[in-house]
């Protein structure tokens, strides 16, 4: 299947969007690597957002090593069928005054399966670093399943660091009032992804691309309402 390797490198006070939609078609097994190195006052924003493949295997990894330095590291995925995605994530702080913020998002559907593995690395030498890694899966089938584990490595005091995770269905709530004022429940659904998926896409500054992967969510979930 598909292997494809990137290596960003980003020079002091330089700044870097970067993203990355994959969408291959169902008999295809991709495995993409993301390797990043952010030097003083740099700023890395990636997206990583996988709608296609049969099994995904992605691995994103971002140094900061220069005061001042910061990575926003975004990602959104949908699954269906029996697609399987694997995600290993790392925000290396090997210097102080350093910030990496993570947000990565799945929704599942029938079969589908996801497995996040993060770790925030702080060095001895990384006073007054700030590190933040969220990831939420969305279960919107019984048989769906997601796993993930984050995971710090932290070597100095002075720091602040965040770390969560949830899986959970959709919330029956939100269904029930929009059904209750007649949103067939395959739309109510749709609405509730996209409404999930828009804190990512929020922080995209990039319009045609939000179009983009709105466009890309809507014929995904089109299938699934067909």
């Amino acid at each position: 299947g598909p292997v494809v390797t990137v290596t960003l490198t980003i020079q002091a006070g330089a700044h870097l969007r970067y993203y990355h939609l994959q969408n291959w078609g169902r008999r295809a097994d991709h495995t993409y690597t993301q390797t990043a190195q952010v030097d003083r006052d740099g700023h890395l924003l990636s997206l990583l957002a996988t709608l296609g493949s049969r099994v995904t295997t992605a691995s994103v990894e971002t140094r900061l090593v220069g005061a001042g330095a910061r990575s926003d590291l975004y990602g959104v995925a949908f699954g269906d069928a029996d697609q399987r995605f694997e995600y290993h994530t790392l925000q290396d702080h090997v210097v102080g005054q350093t910030t990496s913020d993570l947000l990565y998002k799945s929704a599942l559907e029938d079969r589908a399966v996801s497995r996040y593995t993060g770790l925030i690395r702080i060095a001895k030498t990384a006073n007054k670093s700030d590190a933040y890694q969220v990831n939420r899966n969305l279960l919107l089938s019984p048989h769906a399943k997601a796993d993930s584990i984050p995971m710090l490595e932290i070597l100095t005091d002075d720091v602040r660091c965040t770390h969560g995770a949830t899986v959970g269905p959709v919330d029956a709530e939100q269904t029930f009032y929009l059904t209750s004022r007649g949103v067939p429940t395959p739309v109510a659904e749709q609405m509730l992804v996209e409404g999930f998926f828009e804190q990512v896409l929020q922080k995209l500054p990039a319009a045609g691309l939000r179009e983009r992967l709105h466009a890309h969510l809507q014929q995904k979930l089109a299938r699934g309402v067909g």
